[in-house]
Parts: structure tokens; C-alpha cells; sequence
């Protein structure tokens, strides 16, 4: 017996991604151009101060020793980070 397969996407998300595609995009920050350079909207703005990733400090700490002098091209090497094993 033969099941025909669900769509993967009902018409209204599909209807959404593909209004997605069409949205103008601003080319400073990547977000909604009718949003971000709508002059109405000019002081609605505001950046929250930033967090901390503690991922990527991690590795800008490990990567901060590393320069061709210290090993030979330092852009092929691939990094990767892990949680430390909690003590119990």
C-alpha cells in the first residue's frame, strides 16, 4: 500500500517564506528597509547593551596566540570549542 507523503509546507507558511524572498532589505544592517529607514520610526530605536558570548571569548582567548610567525598559515587551522566536564 502506496501513502501519498504530507506536504512538507501548508500554503500559508509557504505563502510566508516565499514573501520572505521579497522583503527589500536594507544594505547597512540586513533588516526590513520599510522598518529600519522609516523616518517615523527614527527614535523608536535602541540597542540594549550587548551580552557576553563566553563561547567565542573562549576561542578569541585560544586563537590569540596564533600568528604565522608562531605556525605556518594559521587560516587553515580549524578550531572548536567544548563545555569543561562539571566536577560532582
Amino acid at each position: 500500500m502506496t501513502r501519498a507523503a504530507e506536504p512538507e509546507w501548508d500554503d500559508a507558511t509557504r505563502d510566508l517564506a516565499l514573501a520572505h524572498d521579497s522583503v527589500n532589505l536594507c544594505s547597512a544592517c540586513g533588516g526590513p528597509a520599510y522598518l529600519c529607514q522609516d523616518p517615523d520610526l527614527e527614535f523608536d530605536w535602541h540597542a540594549p547593551p550587548p551580552t557576553r558570548c563566553h563561547r567565542l571569548t573562549a576561542l578569541r582567548e585560544a586563537q590569540k596566540g596564533i600568528d604565522s610567525e608562531t605556525n605556518p598559515h594559521p587560516d587553515a587551522l580549524v578550531w572548536s570549542t567544548r563545555l569543561r566536564a562539571k566536577e560532582v
